[in-house]
């Protein structure tokens, strides 16, 4: 009996391979091996000359092109990999080459956070054979031998699935002038999405893996399906609590620093999540924001609420992130004024619930007397107690997790720290002015 081609169908070299055709055809498990012999290795993936040759020279031009590290992902990479009309595929591969924009975008939304300066947008008519195109990505690691062990795939990837990626994550850049400390600089860099971030959530934890519900949730996104909500919160909580779980973890305002940009890192991520359909937030109404031209804290405040209400809903949750803005003032208050970090203990690692939280609201308010810091933020308290916290109704956090209590409370956290840094910027111009 002739062994057939496992592609073309025609007749099969009956040799071993001197090269596996493809990087994750692996034969260390002889049980995967008719016989059980390394000579007999080729049954298990027949193939001719010609073909053998073809997909050598196919994972060549992935590996050039179409392979797309996903940076801080403890190896993960995927492969995009074109399914076009075999008539058409000259013509797309040559195109390929060039680096079609959204896709040399897309390499930079894996390897980085770095703002995407060049022009997103491609005409639908520079490359027609896109109208019968689709991708699929295929999601692997590295074993320690260095064999390649897929994890999960993705298929039905349209080209302007990716282009919306792009163009989403270049749009919700903008509305993100929050600064991080760039660790392998001295400069502060802005705060941009990419896919590192999604890293930073899911593979915190090295004891426990995630690459492979870090693979799905990226497939989620080309896609466009669903995930919940939920799973997305304790996600962001788990890692957001992680931070202060490590033995002779330290708190403090290096602490703080920390944490406002795991926070915004989070928020940013929810947001380009929901832009994406990969979940769904509420449409919630727009609500009029009384400016104060006498406070520009308050107005900083205002503004900071306005861009993200489809994440801080108006309502109780809203009010639990204004007392962690009170409760991140009080922090940095409390270590600046008397060198004390005492407050944190207070804050239960980050673990709240209704009643937590509601306990917060006096004692942020007396501990901001005592520090005589309530002139300084006299309006922006204010204002935050009487519009903001009186919304804090417990029929209405009923509805709310705890793990959304917590994650809505420090992101109040990281705002409260950027008001405080805020304030003293406009008391050193008025000073200068």
């Amino acid at each position: 009996m002739k062994l057939r081609c496992a592609i073309c169908n025609g007749d099969a070299e009956k040799s071993s391979f001197k090269r596996a055709p493809l990087p994750f055809f692996t034969t260390d498990q002889r049980i995967y091996v008719p016989g059980g012999l390394e000579k007999d290795e080729y049954k298990s993936f027949p193939l001719c000359k010609n073909c053998y040759a073809q997909l050598r020279k196919g994972t060549s031009f992935i590996d050039q092109h179409l392979k797309f590290p996903i940076g801080n992902a403890q190896g993960l990479s995927f492969w995009l990999i074109p399914l076009l009309d075999p008539s058409s595929a000259e013509g797309f591969f040559d195109h390929l080459k060039s680096e079609p924009i959204y896709l040399k975008n897309l390499r930079l939304v894996c390897r980085s956070l770095d703002t995407i300066e060049q022009a997103v947008s491609i005409q639908e008519t520079e490359v027609t054979e896109e109208k019968f195109l689709t991708y699929t990505a295929l999601f692997h690691i590295l074993d320690k031998q260095g064999h390649m062990r897929l994890i999960t795939s993705a298929d039905g990837i349209y080209p302007n699935r990716l282009r919306k990626l792009i163009n989403e994550k270049a749009e919700l850049d903008k509305k993100y002038p929050y600064f991080m400390l760039d660790k392998f600089s001295p400069r502060l860099s802005k705060i941009r999405f990419g896919f590192p971030i999604l890293a930073d959530f899911m593979l915190h934890d090295k004891k426990t893996g995630g690459q492979k519900d870090l693979a799905e949730l990226i497939s989620s996104v080309y896609l466009g399906a669903r995930v919940n909500n939920e799973f997305i919160t304790v996600m962001l909580v788990k890692r957001i609590k992680e931070e202060f779980r490590e033995a002779g973890v330290k708190v403090g305002i290096k602490k703080l620093v920390d944490l406002v940009e795991l926070v915004f890192k989070a928020l940013i991520m929810i947001e380009f999540l929901e832009r994406l359909g990969v979940i769904y937030l509420p449409e919630e109404s727009v609500l009029e924001y009384s400016s104060n031209p006498k406070d520009d804290l308050v107005n900083e405040f205002q503004k900071f609420l306005r861009n993200h209400q489809k994440v801080i809903v108006h309502g109780a949750q809203r009010a639990i992130c204004c007392v962690g803005v009170l409760a991140g003032i009080t922090l940095v208050e409390q270590e600046e004024n008397i060198g004390s970090t005492s407050f944190w203990s207070r804050l239960n690692r980050l673990d709240m619930n209704f009643e937590r939280v509601r306990s917060l609201v006096p004692q942020t308010v007396e501990k901001l007397r005592q520090y005589k810091a309530t002139d300084k933020y006299k309006n922006l308290i204010a204002h935050i107690l009487a519009e903001e916290i009186s919304q804090l109704d417990e029929m209405d956090a009923k509805n709310l997790s705890n793990d959304l209590i917590s994650l809505m409370f420090a992101i109040g956290l990281g705002e409260g720290y950027l008001l405080t840094k805020k304030q003293g910027e406009l008391v050193r111009a008025n000073e200068q002015g």
